[in-house]
């Protein structure tokens, strides 16, 4: 007697009308008696949740729509499958193993691999290459219905979120789905003095956010899912507009697996009754700005080299930092240094006085800015060094798209090699090289993009142009008496020569730039 499975899924509310667990299981489970088959398996469910349950029937369930090849409940009836064993998985169609005829072929591949079958109980299939098709033809359709089935929803969504309908879920705290209004928000009175309390205290009474944590958990109101008010949940009341009467629909878009801002003409106003007053919730606003600023480290200081500065041994970075000393009358004065903080290949763990380099830095940039035939022949020089390089980036470039295309290609024949019955690779190794390929694509499209952008760093003689009219019009700044250059002008100017300063343990320091050869510039700094 061939031992059997059954797998089942849904995805959305609305699909369980058509595909409950509970109808799913029952299709299922006559078909299996109807083929004489033995159900086995280790996962229970409750027929009518999809719930696990200790005396429910035997099926694996993934209760959700999942973009990826694992799903939870597959991966608990590939377990079974290698530990227990069976002959036949069970589905009730073909779009519940799934609608994407690709990731089909990858699931039936991989019971196949392990030594069992699919069997469906809406449609058979054989194993001709016109079964196959039609299995595909049947998961391309499902596919497509239900992307217009989501687009159709998502229109309905919008054109009631046009009338005034809330359609955005459930319902903010304080408020509930006004039946009779057929959509519209009503606010409950309870809750809503609940959310007048944790405004008050925090505009009014100035209490901190923590401060209203307690005095919530402390007062007679609950949050609608547990027993606690957690800091999160007041923080999101404390700053959701929808308590000044103003809920705004389709704000976000799915881009890949992440939500993106939409433009703000696309987004839906839809106004419910108003909790708190549009002053009130202003306020509440302000307070939180005036507190993630006064959290906020600010940098007391300027530091006009930081990403400028790193250590010529190891090229690690220097950055900026602040000490703050007490002499013997219990005076503080503060002190700003660069301090090399990695410390590799035995280099030192240099710390330098901020004003001392940068002043150091600063004049020879000015001196050398004072100069314009060195000036214009550094920058020409400059270009030819970077044109130079670009011939050797581009053939670097040519190699990295060529390992693109071949991984690409290793890639394409793992997946067949995959769904190929002849060919004995497991899942796991699947995954596991898959897993290698895909990173060094994404490794080979990073040293792409760095390249691409190293040779459109090189200036044209039109830029070389605009360079001189900078140049000219600094130096003549330079020189008026009028001019005192902030640290902003300074780093202003340091980026348009694309300064960096490399600091060796001789005490010298190397500045690099726009200025043809490496090494022109040298400044001692101890």
């Amino acid at each position: 007697m061939k031992r059997a499975i059954i797998y089942a899924r849904v995805s959305t509310d609305d699909q369980r009308g058509n595909y409950s667990i509970s109808s799913q299981v029952a299709e299922c489970k006559k078909y299996i008696d109807s083929r004489g088959y033995m159900l086995v398996g280790n996962c229970f469910v409750d027929p009518e949740t999809g719930h696990d349950s200790t005396t429910g029937t035997r099926a694996f369930v993934d209760d959700y729509s999942s973009l990826e090849v694992n799903r939870p409940g597959l991966d608990k009836a590939y377990a079974y499958l290698n530990s227990d064993g069976f002959d036949i998985v069970v589905v009730y169609s073909v779009d519940r193993l799934d609608r994407d005829p690709y990731k089909l072929q990858i699931h039936e591949y991989g019971f196949e691999k392990a030594g069992a079958s699919v069997e469906y109980v809406q449609s058979h299939f054989d194993n001709s290459p016109t079964g196959t098709f039609s299995k595909t033809v049947i998961a391309a359709a499902a596919k497509l219905d239900n992307d217009w089935r989501i687009e159709r929803m998502n229109r309905g969504k919008r054109e009631k979120a046009r009338r005034g309908l809330f359609v955005a879920g459930r319902a903010p705290y304080g408020y509930e789905i006004d039946k009779d209004s057929a959509g519209g928000l009503s606010v409950v009175e309870f809750q809503a003095d609940a959310v007048r309390l944790m405004f008050d205290a925090y505009v009014n009474k100035r209490l901190s956010l923590n401060e209203v944590v307690d005095l919530m958990n402390n007062s007679k109101y609950r949050p609608g899912h547990s027993q606690a008010w957690a800091k999160s949940s007041i923080r999101n009341i404390l700053q959701n507009e929808a308590y000044v009467g103003k809920i705004h629909y389709n704000k976000y878009e799915r881009k890949d697996k992440s939500l993106a801002l939409r433009d703000v003409s696309e987004w839906i106003e839809i106004s419910i009754p108003p909790i708190i007053d549009l002053l009130t919730f202003n306020s509440a606003q302000e307070r939180f700005a005036q507190n993630k600023l006064t959290r906020r480290r600010q940098p007391t200081r300027f530091y006009l080299l930081n990403g400028l500065i790193f250590c010529e041994e190891c090229r690690k970075p220097y950055s900026g930092g602040t000490k703050r000393a007490t002499n013997k009358n219990r005076l503080k004065s503060d002190s700003q240094y660069y301090r090399h903080r990695e410390k590799q290949n035995g280099c030192r763990n240099h710390t330098l006085s901020a004003i001392k380099i940068e002043t150091l830095v600063w004049e020879s940039i000015k001196e050398f800015l004072s100069e314009p035939d060195k000036l214009e022949s550094g920058f020409k020089a400059a270009r030819e060094e970077q044109i130079n390089k670009s011939k050797l980036q581009t053939k670097d470039l040519k190699k990295s798209y060529i390992s693109i295309d071949k991984l690409n290609q290793m890639l394409h024949n793992l997946n067949n090699a995959y769904i190929d019955p002849d060919i004995k690779i497991t899942k796991n190794e699947y995954q596991e090289q898959r897993s290698k390929l895909e990173i060094a694509i994404q490794a080979e499209r990073k040293k792409i993009l760095s390249i691409e952008a190293q040779i459109q760093k090189i200036p044209t003689k039109e830029e070389l142009k605009d360079i001189g009219k900078f140049s000219k019009a600094i130096r003549e700044r330079l020189t008026s008496t009028d001019w005192s250059p902030t640290p902003k002008n300074k780093k202003d100017i340091f980026e348009m020569l694309d300064v960096r300063v490399y600091l060796s343990d001789d005490g010298t320091a190397r500045i690099d730039g726009s200025f043809g050869n490496s090494g022109l510039l040298t400044i001692t700094y101890l």
